[in-house]
């Protein structure tokens, strides 16, 4: 697992959105991106891991047309001791999750 104060969220920009897996009976997401790195322009898998999901909002309508291209990602705490993301995707799209941990993996 990276470490979450190091990694930088804006990393995520143009990074392409893979796949988002929701286990209901363990109350966790991981939502998956491949993402270049500028070191060695290597595309790399990255997972960010929500566990004890208290909320998942998906919205695909794609009013700026399709793309599976990530915009911006935005990664905070709630008031409730928990973490919010939110992804905004270049469609317009966001996906929003709210959990007890929010963690990024490589």
């Amino acid at each position: 697992m990276a470490d979450n104060l190091r990694f930088n969220w804006d990393n995520l920009h143009d990074s392409v959105l893979t796949r988002a897996l929701l286990d209901w009976s363990e109350g966790t997401a991981r939502i998956h991106f491949q993402t270049n790195n500028a070191y060695t322009s290597v595309d790399t898998e990255v997972a960010i891991v929500a566990r004890i999901v208290k909320e998942f909002i998906w919205h695909r309508r794609q009013p700026w047309g399709p793309s599976e291209y990530v915009n911006a990602v935005r990664h905070g705490r709630n008031s409730e001791d928990g973490q919010t993301l939110d992804i905004e995707m270049q469609t317009g799209d966001t996906i929003y999750v709210e959990a007890s941990e929010i963690s990024v993996g490589v």
